[in-house]
């Protein structure tokens, strides 16, 4: 995993605990930055699956 570290003055940053660890007691996440759902296409149909896999896969991965 790629650490980042964003350090920025109060001013600039209107959310201060975006980039900070949050503990929900069974898992903790690095960041508070969450992907939405969204349609993709290659949900349709079964032959799309390894695309809409690797699509997933490339933003866990950051």
């Amino acid at each position: 995993m790629i650490e980042r570290s964003f350090e920025c003055a109060p001013a600039l940053m209107p959310y201060p605990n975006l980039f900070k660890p949050l503990d929900l007691g069974f898992i903790t996440l690095p960041n508070r930055v969450l992907m939405g759902s969204m349609h993709t296409g290659l949900e349709d149909h079964a032959r799309d699956y390894d695309k809409l896999a690797a699509y997933f896969a490339e933003r866990a991965r950051g």
